[in-house]
């Protein structure tokens, strides 16, 4: 019995292992594409020279009170990556964007708990959903210069690996405290960190212990204190971005007269589109461009390949949702029941952080827990295969759509990374003007070191034009950005 035991718990293993490894060369193909994208202009520039030029204890006050936003800890992680880079700051930058990625691959499939070959082939289908969304390209694509909605999903995963690994220890709980701590002063989607602890011991694991969720639920309830009391920040206001709605895209002062008097019909769309997003692939930033193209009569193939394929992946959630055997008690449910019960919990409370404005990297945790339950609707279908011809022909039929196009859609981002690197490259045409518009930068010899050292990495880098590629497949790839 001992020896049986081994053996599965060997088998087990290995089979894991290879979804890891699947993981690790889409994640190095995310890596070769981003090495070569130089460091933004725009908004990654404006923030490396805010914190290079001033010490520690004023970054933290100045974000601290600030009367905007309560991020005190978003500059303060872009502050210690540039002091520990030695001069290399592309390459510190860059290089931890790439570990980013790879650490939110492997903490994707460690949640999976694979086991057998059907779960291996379901993970890469997942994998490939990960990696193949709209919201995780935008965790990737952009970098500010760190993603912070990256740094919020990797605490998110973090948290649940912990809360379903078993028993709690005292260093589990004091990193998921820690994450929590870092996504809550970082961006305020790290409220999602809390609520993955909260819906993670509603389904039944344990693996964060009551006192550590007690103290995350006290740093909770005085983040809100110091908010709204102390500071006044409160939400933000509704003409603070513009945004898309229904088929065009509004500007700030459109968004203020069209919703000032009824702001809550605005946020209740901006929420159903931030779900339907994840699901269906449209809206994009609250925009309906498949709609609206397609009631045009210029649809292009990439909006029917990310439509269909969040449809029949979707599709494939809500037939695992209705064919599963939901017992009373959490404790009964399998492990792929719990992901799918998260993902949707963690969905909406995702979307209603979103009632601002909407953005599809907003959506990026979304995104994955959308992915594990993709995960536990495919798995079912390989361990239990229906048993009516017709019904396992259309059945087959869904899983091939599913796992060409989302295979497609990684094809596609990485495409879509080229062009990022090509176009971030051509704005540093403008650095004159930049200059100009800067003079602070020069101001202190090491600021306006790192600002040249930057500029001269950027001429340095060969990028290619994408649209020149031979191959007329250019409308078959996603490029939309926000």
């Amino acid at each position: 019995m001992l020896s049986l035991s081994r053996e599965m718990t060997a088998t087990s293993g290995r089979w894991s292992l290879y979804a890891q490894l699947f993981g690790f060369i889409v994640a190095a193909g995310f890596g070769f594409f981003l090495s070569g994208i130089p460091i933004q202009i725009s908004d990654s520039l404006g923030n490396l020279t805010t914190v290079a030029a001033v010490s520690w204890q004023q970054l933290l006050g100045e974000q601290f009170w600030s009367r905007a936003f309560f991020r005190p800890l978003l500059l303060a992680q872009t502050k210690a990556l540039l002091d520990l880079s030695g001069g290399h700051y592309f390459a510190a930058f860059r290089a931890f964007q790439v570990i980013q990625v790879f650490a939110a691959i492997w903490l994707f499939i460690r949640l999976l708990h694979v086991r057998n070959a059907a779960q291996c082939a379901a993970a890469i289908v997942a994998v490939a959903v990960l990696a193949g969304s709209h919201t995780f390209a935008g965790t990737i694509r952009e970098a500010y210069p760190i993603n912070n909605y990256m740094t919020v999903a990797l605490c998110c995963l973090v948290t649940l690996n912990v809360l379903a690994a078993g028993s709690p220890r005292w260093y589990t709980d004091l990193l998921v405290v820690a994450a929590f701590v870092l996504a809550l002063g970082t961006i305020e989607t790290g409220l999602l960190v809390w609520g993955c602890l909260f819906v993670g011991r509603l389904v039944g694991w344990k693996g964060v212990s009551l006192p550590a969720s007690a103290v995350a639920t006290v740093i909770l309830l005085a983040y809100f204190g110091v908010r709204f009391t102390v500071l006044d920040v409160g939400i933000p206001d509704l003409t603070e971005r513009s945004t898309g709605f229904g088929f065009v895209r509004l500007e700030r002062f459109e968004v203020g007269e069209r919703f000032g008097a009824w702001p809550c019909g605005f946020y209740l769309y901006n929420v159903l589109s931030s779900i339907a997003t994840v699901l269906f692939s449209e809206p994009r930033a609250g925009v309906w461009m498949f709609l609206r193209d397609l009631q045009a009569g210029r649809a292009e193939p990439w909006m029917w390949i990310n439509v269909v394929a969040a449809t029949a992946a979707t599709l494939l959630v809500c037939w695992y949702v209705l064919a599963e055997q939901w017992r009373r008690h959490p404790s009964t449910w399998s492990h792929g029941q719990r992901l799918t019960v998260v993902a949707v919990a963690v969905l909406v409370a995702n979307a209603g952080i979103s009632f601002p404005y909407t953005k599809d990297q907003i959506m990026s945790l979304g995104g994955m827990v959308f992915a594990a339950a993709v995960f536990a609707a495919v798995a079912l279908r390989f361990e239990a295969p229906p048993r009516a011809r017709l019904v396992r022909a259309l059945t087959a039929v869904l899983l091939c759509v599913v796992s060409a196009g989302w295979a497609w859609r990684i094809v596609g981002l990485q495409h879509n990374l080229v062009h990022t690197a090509f176009t971030q490259r051509n704005d540093w045409a403008y650095f004159d003007l930049w200059l100009k518009s800067h003079p602070e930068s020069q101001r202190d010899p090491a600021t306006a070191k790192m600002v040249q050292s930057l500029y001269e990495d950027a001429l340095r880098r060969r990028v290619p034009n994408p649209s020149l590629d031979p191959l007329p497949l250019e409308r078959f790839y996603d490029h939309h950005t926000d």
